[in-house]
């Protein structure tokens, strides 16, 4: 069962940057059963490079989230749009258990689509895309670590470091490159 729901989740994480997305309002419950809640999300930064877009340095135009504590399940998306580069976009997904329950410190990640069972817990998207409603690049990152720190302002900390493969735009074959984005976020924990 654990296989086949994160077969289904990786699915829906691989299209989730595609044009046809819909967000969440992060002020609206989701409505799922339960104790499901959203998060309060503040001080986003996006730096990096996703795909054809290049060069992204600055504060996150917008954030979203949501944990779902019954689930044992918290999404957040981080997304910059600037001028003349277009929009960058990180979704960390964390399944199994919420983000409020990771222990400060660096925890590290790893994707290969030929083995799932690689990490069935933190998966993570980078996207790109014209502007932040129209995302045509969607990577799931291959290695990277999200760093929680707990801050003295009662915020937790979190840094999301990215590194995906580069993919030639002609072939759709991975090269020996390497894009790197580092993103972060600060929110208030639903549960200690």
């Amino acid at each position: 069962m654990k296989t086949i729901l994160l077969g289904a989740c990786t699915v829906g994480l691989l299209t989730g940057c595609l044009q046809e997305r819909t967000y969440l309002d992060p002020e609206q419950n989701i409505g799922l059963t339960g104790s499901s809640s959203n998060m309060s999300l503040r001080d986003g930064q996006v730096h990096g490079d996703f795909g054809p877009r290049r060069g992204f340095d600055g504060e996150a135009t917008r954030l979203e989230g949501s944990n779902d504590p019954q689930y044992g399940m918290t999404v957040v998306n981080v997304v910059r749009e600037q001028e003349n580069v277009g929009a960058g976009m990180v979704i960390l997904s964390i399944s199994g258990r919420t983000l409020d329950n990771f222990e400060p410190g660096e925890h590290s990640f790893r994707y290969d689509q030929n083995d799932l069972s690689t990490n069935s817990e933190i998966f993570v998207n980078v996207c790109g895309g014209n502007d932040d409603t129209a995302f045509d690049y969607d990577a799931p990152a291959e290695n990277g670590t999200i760093t929680v720190e707990d801050g003295t302002d009662g915020q937790r900390h979190v840094d999301i470091h990215t590194e995906t493969p580069v993919v030639d735009a002609s072939t759709g074959v991975p090269t020996d490159d390497v894009e790197i984005s580092d993103s972060s976020f600060a929110y208030q924990p639903s549960q200690r």
